[in-house]
Order: structure tokens, then C-alpha cells, then sequence
């Protein structure tokens, strides 16, 4: 694999040692894209555990989905970060180890060889929950090239992936050469739907923005640096083939008065028989409320489920200039606000052009 100009990684096959069978091709999602599955039931769920509700992204789902298939000595595999805060998948086979799994991490992880790793403990007979953006898992399951009943897949309902590389030089001018030690992307200490991004290094606090005040979240969530395969999405509209579909409930107050919700609300979309029978197996341990699917249809609360996102129209530029810039934070305030401000001013000046060229 090797990294492109805006941070993204791509395979880089040696033709040299090539020798034509052409499974890079049967294997690929893009080429054999599955079909749509069917939403068999949504729930909303929380964790009834309190302490990893307030330190989960949204409900703590996740959290209890691993402890379950970990008590049943199975391995769980997700994306947590390096030493040097960048993000990539691993596995784990006890709860303490699972703990780096918990919270978003907004950046492209890199899966390395776990695909390989997860196909051996399920060959071993292991349970493996594999979680992942809906790209990744449609990526395993072709990878496999066999469906294995002790194979759980959960994909996150996924905006788009940001460029590790931006974050590499975010991140390195925002800690100013000091150490970082911790990174949350939903600190909820403002709340869930408030959350904000934190950084510390030691005791020391580095960076605390809301999300509508950080330009790296404002960057992301504007589709300025995201990979470009995320326009178009294979692994959209439930194509991935996963067991279940999580993500924040973003709106669940509408339908439901339950207090504990305003500390974090997960929706849990189960596609496949089997994730029915999973979930009521371990449904003892978190809250669950029923929820009709039509409460988080894509075009209401999350259409990221059916919709690819669309590239900021300033992206070129921002790229051009990612080299160049003296401060990575100015250059995405520059693309997603000056920029705008200046595009707006120019309609609005072009329409008044055109109102008083009509009234001649």
C-alpha cells in the first residue's frame, strides 16, 4: 500500500511477481458489490453501565456487544490509535484490550493484514466481531470469500473518512512539539449532542473545541479533505453485508422522553437473521426501546445510510495547498468560510447585476 499526495492509502500491485490469477479481482467490493439487504428491526440502546455510557461515543453498545463475545472467549477487532495517534485495526481477545476500540476516530484507519488474522480465528472455530466503516466490512466479506456463522460484522453509519495525512499535520501543530497522551474526538463533557474534541498532553490540556468550532471536525464533516471513492460509496444502502448497522440516535428525543438518552443514544439496525438472534441473546445488558425504521429513515436522521457525500467545492484548492500553508488550521478556515463568504458575496452582487440590468 502506498500513500498518495492527499494521505490516502492505495495497493500497489508488482507486476513482477503478478502471476495472473486474478483474485485481487474476485475479491474486490468495488467490481462484486453485494446486494441491498432489508433492515429487520431498529432499536434504540444504552448501556446500563453509566461510566461507559459518559466514555462512549453515543450509547455504549459496542462496549457490551465486545463483553459478550468476549466472556464467549471470541476476539474482537476494530480501530484504535497508534503511538503516534494515527488510527488502524486490531484485535483483541480480553476486555481491558477492547478498551482502545471505544470512541470515534475520525480518520481513515489503515486495516493492514486483519483481514488474514480474523479468516485464521475463524477457521479456528473463535467467535469474531469485527467492526468497521461499511467500506471495510464489505471488504472483509469479499475477502473471505465464504460466509462464517461465527463471524459478527458491525459497520458504523459512516459520513465519509478523513485524510490520515491532514490529521498528521493537524494534530502536529495544534500539540506544538509537546507529547500528546490522549485524543477523545466525542468528549462529552459538555454533553453528547454538544461533544466536543480533546486533546491532553499529560494533565495538560492542548486543544478543547466543540465540534462546530473546530475546523478540523468543521473540514471533515464539510467534506473538504475526504477520500474521493466516498462521492460514490459501494458499500451504501446496506450493501456491506453486515449483521448490524450503529450509530448515534440523533433525534431520538422526539419520540422518546427517557432521560438517560441525553447521555448518549445508540440506534442498532439488525440486517441479518443472525444479528437478530445476537442481540436478543445479549439484550440483557443494555436498554432497548423498538423503534420503526421510518424514525431514522437516510433522509431524515441519517442519510449518510443511502447517500455518498459530496466534495467540498473548494477541495482542489485545499489540496494544492496543503504543502505550502504555514498553518493547516488557517488553510481549512480559508476553504470553508473566507472562501464561502466570497462566493456568496459574489452571487449576491451578480443577482443585483441582474436586477438592475432587467430593470433597464
Amino acid at each position: 500500500m502506498e500513500e498518495d499526495y492527499e494521505g490516502f492509502l492505495y495497493p500497489k500491485i508488482e507486476l513482477q511477481k503478478c502471476i495472473n490469477c486474478r483474485l485481487c479481482e474476485k475479491v474486490c467490493p468495488v467490481l462484486n458489490r453485494f446486494s441491498s439487504s432489508t433492515v429487520l428491526d431498529s432499536y434504540a440502546c444504552y448501556t446500563y453501565n453509566e461510566y461507559i455510557q459518559e466514555r462512549s461515543s453515543s450509547g455504549g453498545i459496542l462496549y457490551e456487544m465486545s463483553k459478550y463475545i468476549l466472556e464467549k472467549k471470541g476476539i474482537v477487532c476494530g480501530a484504535c490509535f497508534d503511538e503516534n495517534w494515527e488510527v488502524f485495526h486490531s484485535c483483541a481477545d480480553n476486555v481491558e484490550d477492547s478498551v482502545k476500540f471505544r470512541g470515534s476516530k475520525y480518520v481513515q484507519s489503515k486495516i493492514g493484514d486483519v483481514y488474514s488474522h480474523v479468516k485464521d480465528y475463524l477457521k479456528k472455530g473463535k467467535y469474531v466481531l469485527f467492526i468497521g466503516t461499511p467500506c471495510q466490512v464489505s471488504g472483509l466479506n469479499h475477502f473471505l470469500l465464504k460466509k462464517y456463522e461465527n463471524l459478527i460484522t458491525v459497520d458504523i453509519i459512516c459520513h465519509s473518512v478523513p485524510s490520515p495525512k491532514v490529521w498528521r499535520y493537524y494534530l502536529a501543530e495544534i500539540s506544538r512539539y509537546n507529547s500528546v497522551t490522549n485524543v477523545q474526538f466525542r468528549d462529552k463533557s459538555n454533553g453528547w449532542k454538544n461533544y466536543s474534541i480533546k486533546v491532553n498532553s499529560d494533565d495538560r490540556i492542548l486543544l478543547h473545541e466543540g465540534k462546530k468550532q473546530n475546523l478540523y471536525m468543521r473540514g471533515f464533516l464539510e467534506d473538504l479533505y475526504t477520500r474521493p471513492s466516498c462521492s460514490d460509496c459501494p458499500a451504501r444502502n446496506y450493501t456491506s453485508g453486515s449483521d448490524f448497522t450503529i450509530g448515534d440516535f440523533w433525534g431520538c428525543e422526539k419520540y422518546y422522553s427517557i432521560a438517560q438518552f441525553e447521555k448518549g443514544c445508540s440506534i442498532v439496525l439488525i440486517n441479518t437473521v443472525k444479528g437478530k438472534t445476537l442481540f436478543f441473546n445479549m439484550k440483557e445488558n443494555f436498554y432497548s426501546v423498538p423503534v420503526p425504521y421510518e424514525y431514522v429513515e437516510p433522509y431524515g436522521l441519517h442519510k449518510p445510510l443511502t447517500s455518498s457525500s459530496k466534495p467540498h467545492y473548494n477541495r482542489e484548492y485545499f489540496y494544492k495547498n496543503l504543502e505550502v500553508t504555514k498553518s493547516i488550521r488557517f488553510l481549512i478556515f480559508k476553504c470553508i468560510i473566507v472562501l464561502e463568504l466570497k462566493k456568496r458575496m459574489k452571487t449576491a452582487v451578480d443577482k443585483c447585476c441582474k436586477c438592475f440590468s432587467n430593470g433597464k
